[in-house]
């Protein structure tokens, strides 16, 4: 079970174009009131198309957990890492996808 879940995490995050300045790609976890929201922010991919980082927000608060300038496959095994645990402990996690503002319809 968890194996298929780290490879869906992982086809969620890879397989979405990111052709903006700065997209998200998220996971929505719940547990029955408590929500929790892992991101992977790519960010500025026309000077660095690598850059990214990862945010945890939990009652309220985000926090960056990790980032790399040069590794976003780096910040998708972080992200997915931190699903899975979320997972075990048996939230239930939702991929979401989220572009600039100007890109939703």
């Amino acid at each position: 079970m968890a194996s298929r879940l780290v490879s869906l995490i992982f086809l969620s995050f890879v397989m979405t174009p990111i052709i903006q300045a700065q997209s998200i790609e998220e996971f929505i976890c719940t547990f029955g009131a408590d929500s929790r929201t892992v991101s992977v922010v790519k960010t500025d991919a026309a000077r660095e198309p690598k850059a990214c980082r990862v945010d945890y927000t939990r009652n309220g608060r985000t926090t960056t957990l990790w980032s790399s300038k040069s590794g976003y496959a780096y910040c998708v095994a972080k992200a997915a890492s931190l699903v899975t645990k979320l997972a075990e402990g048996h939230y239930s996690c939702k991929p979401q996808s989220v572009g600039a503002p100007d890109d939703r319809s």
